[in-house]
């Protein structure tokens, strides 16, 4: 288990995951060893996947805490903030997580699996449904919210499937869509 050093509590913790590890280990297994993986928020998970990788995937993790954002790099992974976005409306760039940079992401297009667990999931779905290409599988974690219920009717997916947590951490499910 990855560990980070908390220094406003100036004590080290564990940075867990908050998706079940057969939940990880099933995003995982969609990953091309050569693809893109793309995570909307930061956290425990992206050091998991960081640890659990290959090398030869390229992984882009979005998180618009700033302060969040350095306790992960802290962990050894990399972390895009809003302010290192590669598309904005120009202007300053507010870092809060209405920011157009965190939700509007050039690196949709290029990714192969995306995961979405951070902040404003259903603006970060409906950019993936505009800009990601067919046959992207996108994961969803917390999909039963009922917030994020109008995801599945929509009618961009190809497929659907869902997984249970294991009881490892948070009980909360994931879904799967794969883009048409």
């Amino acid at each position: 288990m990855s560990k980070i050093w908390l220094p406003d509590s100036a004590k080290e913790e564990e940075l867990t995951p908050w998706i079940s590890f057969s939940q990880l280990e099933w995003v995982k297994n969609y990953i091309p060893d050569n693809g893109v993986f793309m995570e909307w928020g930061s956290g425990g998970s992206s050091v998991w996947f960081t640890e659990n990788l290959p090398p030869t995937v390229e992984r882009i993790i979005i998180e618009s805490d700033h302060a969040w954002a350095e306790r992960v790099r802290a962990a050894g992974t990399p972390v895009i903030t809003p302010t290192e976005a590669s598309w904005s409306r120009g202007g300053d760039i507010e870092t809060s997580c209405h920011d157009p940079a965190y939700i509007c992401r050039d690196e949709v297009a290029r990714a192969d699996i995306i995961l979405v667990d951070g902040w404003n999931r259903g603006p970060c779905i409906s950019w993936i449904t505009h800009n990601a290409r067919p046959g992207t599988v996108v994961f969803l974690h917390d999909f039963k919210f009922v917030q994020y219920l109008w995801i599945r009717a929509l009618p961009c997916w190809e497929s659907f499937d869902e997984m249970d947590s294991d009881g490892s951490c948070n009980p909360s499910p994931i879904a799967k869509w794969v883009l048409k």
